[in-house]
């Protein structure tokens, strides 16, 4: 997804509404950073990997990522 494409899809949502990332293993968490990163497409091939990889080398891609933490966590 692109900026542009999630700028249109953000038009059709209340702007009071909270917004979530997937939490490590259950749950959600608050985004606490956009970042933006460079990296690697579909490098990645296990269901609990993410399909892109952050990367230095020469053929990536421009990309932002929503991180988020656990403001709660105890450990």
């Amino acid at each position: 997804m692109t900026v542009k494409e999630l700028k249109e899809k953000l038009k059709s949502f209340d702007d009071d509404l909270i917004v979530l990332v997937s939490g490590y293993e259950e749950g959600f968490y608050d985004i606490s950073e956009i970042r933006p990163l460079k990296i690697k497409l579909n490098v990645n091939e296990h269901w609990f990997e993410g399909a892109h990889e952050e990367s230095n080398d020469a053929d990536t891609r421009e990309a932002i990522a929503f991180l988020g933490n656990n403001k709660k966590a105890k450990d």
